[in-house]
């Protein structure tokens, strides 16, 4: 009995000793620059050196003009490295510079957070005060079609002062360019989802929408 129990100990102690702390990359805002207008987003990811489970989805708090995130993973026995990518609706902010502190738990267990080790990443971005567009440029009328798409995205109003950016799901820009015409070619892409951010010759983003890519 006492040898059995020993040999759990041991296992336990050598599991714990092969723990490693997640890696977590600097997060993802989209728009790249927010206006007290913007519908923000944060994109996050976090590495564990082993394949397991989210135990704890990312929750986020804000307080005052800080954010915080955490999020707690099991990271399994089994040696290879896992990505959790995971998006984050914050939603409209006030003016002013924030500070956005993500923190990654790793856990002992699968059924709880059993914190044996962490990690955190820490930044800032600002938020602009919302000046206003040119009637013809506000949200309501700036709309694109199809969505879904198959080839090319159709908008309803287009100029060389309007600059768009498209993103992958996990925050990868994949195409940027002017509104100097009608639409945007899309067919390159690979299928998925997709985010586009649109924004003025002044840096204003008025428009993040997110679209799905299918293909024929």
């Amino acid at each position: 009995m006492k040898s059995k129990l020993l040999s759990i100990c041991l296992v336990l102690f050598v599991f714990l000793m092969q723990a490693q702390q997640p890696y977590v990359a600097t997060p993802t805002i989209i728009p790249q620059n927010p206006s007290s207008n913007s519908i923000i987003k944060v994109l996050t990811k976090v590495t564990t050196a082993n394949q397991g489970i989210v135990v704890d989805n990312n929750t986020h708090t804000i307080n005052g003009l800080q954010i915080k995130i955490k999020g707690c993973y099991w990271q399994g026995m089994l040696t290879a490295t896992q990505a959790y990518i995971d998006t984050l609706i914050i939603g409209q902010l006030l003016p002013g510079n924030y500070q956005v502190i993500q923190k990654a738990y790793l856990s002992t267990t699968q059924q709880h957070c059993s914190i044996i080790d962490s990690n955190q990443v820490s930044f800032t971005f600002n938020v602009s005060q919302f000046t206003g567009l040119a009637e013809e440029l506000k949200n309501e009328a700036f709309y694109f079609y199809p969505n879904p798409c198959l080839n090319s995205l159709n908008f309803s109003l287009f100029s060389p002062d309007i600059e768009f950016f498209i993103y992958s799901y996990n925050a990868v820009l994949c195409k940027k360019g002017n509104l100097i015409n009608k639409s945007i070619n899309v067919s390159d892409l690979p299928n998925g989802i997709y985010f586009i951010s649109i924004q003025d010759k002044d840096k204003n983003i008025f428009q993040t929408q997110k679209f799905l890519k299918l293909g024929e």
